[in-house]
């Protein structure tokens, strides 16, 4: 079996029982894939097994789930996030003919070897970065696509037999993390250059097309580490957030750093506005099991609420930090999953517990997934009663008004969901469990809209988006 090596070489007042954003430290998942159920944590090769799995993503177009299987080296799609039960069958797989082989020495169109992150784009392009052959690869429609289909695109090699490093704008060493934001932008985490890469308008870009910036590095030839605000060690993982916010895990200075309005950043080397896990930008973190530590955290994700969650591999645990872009330098974490406390980090084979929690996604109802390596599996955490918020159709026109569309689900009766744009305060939308509002006077570029909804015993969460107008 293929070594993982490469990727993984103060007491809270927070009580267990607290409620956060619908999240509650140490609680129980209520779903798994990759096992039959949650005593159950060997490895396999299979339709319904994994082995390392390491990140999950959701197509918002088609609701299919998909799962980075690590050391099998493919990418396994899913049912709807609607239709999963335990132990579900995938329905395709990407990177392999089929379910029962792995043939990742052949350095082909249709091969990976170790896909680590996935992200997939408002128009259902599935991009994956692959590890040790030190590219990105770009699947068009992979919602719909048969198993063994090969990629339609390339980023950090100039075609699809090729797998070198370099330090350039258009070549990368070890890629992991990837995210994209609404205009189409794709930012990959170059983590052994030390550097995040933006790729403009990245799906119209032929292969092997240069990188248009670079944060970590003053440009696209210089490949030091370090801790300053525009300096990173080993960028694992990246999530480009609804207000506009990157945020950047750091495996190698065991912290996460925040860029605001990061669409805007035309500066190569930029400095970060905001730093968890150190107390500021003079020295890395000082790791540890604490809620202000990291020890090494390896993917982000942030939920319908705005809470950021940090998945922390070697302390056997997922941090949540509420609304965190108002956070100080070092906050504490807010809530934790996978341990009782801030203080403790057993491996535990429960739906309570994990063993290497790796990779994050959360599904359109905002409930988090967690891609458990270790123990070979995908849980899931759901939020208990408040609402989750659901926004369907294109966030980008070409006049002055859009249509907004969607759900709203608690396990109370939603009562009232209301919408906020540039201009006043909330106002009631068409509907509650299924809702329309008419947004008005977009000016040219980004707006960002929040929408709330309110459940019968009085919770309420919001769900901020950023609309386009081109």
């Amino acid at each position: 079996m293929k070594k993982f090596f490469l990727l993984f070489a103060t007491v809270s007042l927070l009580l267990s029982g607290s409620s956060f954003a619908g999240l509650k430290t140490h609680q129980a998942a209520d779903l798994v894939l990759g096992q039959p159920d949650f005593e159950t944590g060997g490895a396999n090769l299979s339709q319904t097994g994994m082995i390392n799995p390491l990140d999950v993503a959701f197509d918002p177009t088609t609701g299919k789930v998909f799962v980075a299987d690590g050391v099998n080296d493919r990418i396994l799609r899913f049912a709807s996030y609607l239709a999963l039960y335990n132990g579900a069958p995938a329905e395709a797989v990407l990177g392999q003919d089929d379910f029962d082989t792995n043939k990742a020495t052949d350095l082909a169109q249709k091969r990976m070897d170790l896909p680590a992150r996935l992200y997939i784009d408002a128009d259902g392009r599935l991009w994956a970065t692959d590890l040790f052959n030190n590219r990105v690869l770009r699947f068009e429609n992979a919602s719909f696509r048969s198993s063994g289909s090969p990629a339609d695109g390339v980023l950090g090699q100039p075609d699809f037999t090729s797998k070198g490093t370099g330090t350039t704008e258009t070549t990368m060493d070890s890629p992991i993390g990837i995210t994209g934001s609404l205009d189409g932008t794709i930012w990959v985490a170059d983590r052994d250059n030390h550097r995040i890469l933006r790729f403009d308008k990245a799906a119209l870009k032929v292969n092997g097309a240069p990188a248009d910036g670079v944060l970590g590095q003053p440009d696209f030839t210089s490949n030091g580490s370090g801790f300053d605000a525009n300096q990173m060690n080993q960028p694992f993982s990246l999530f480009f957030d609804d207000k506009g916010n990157l945020w950047v895990g750091e495996y190698g200075n065991k912290r996460v750093l925040r860029f605001d309005d990061a669409e805007n950043i035309v500066v190569d080397g930029a400095a970060a506005d905001g730093v968890l896990g150190a107390p500021d930008f003079t020295a890395p973190g000082a790791g540890g099991t604490s809620a202000s530590t990291m020890s090494q955290g390896t993917d982000l994700a942030v939920d319908s609420q705005g809470t950021l969650f940090v998945s922390d591999f070697d302390t056997r645990r997922v941090l949540g930090f509420l609304d965190p872009e108002n956070k100080a330098d070092g906050a504490n974490a807010d809530l934790v999953l996978g341990q009782p406390d801030f203080v403790t980090n057993d491996a535990n084979l429960t739906a309570k517990g994990m063993f290497q929690p790796t990779g994050l996604g959360v599904d359109p109802l905002g409930r988090l997934y967690v891609t458990d390596q270790g123990y070979h599996r995908v849980l899931r955490f759901s939020p208990d009663g408040t609402p989750a918020i659901l926004i369907k159709g294109k966030k980008t026109t070409h006049s002055s008004s859009l249509t907004l569309r969607g759900n709203a689900f608690s396990d109370l009766l939603v009562t009232k969901v209301q919408v906020k744009g540039k201009r006043g305060g909330f106002k009631n939308a068409n509907g509650t469990t299924s809702w329309t509002y008419r947004l008005r006077g977009l000016d040219f570029g980004t707006t960002k809209v929040t929408v709330k909804a309110t459940s019968l015993d009085g919770r309420i969460s919001q769900k901020t988006i950023r609309i386009r107008r081109k």
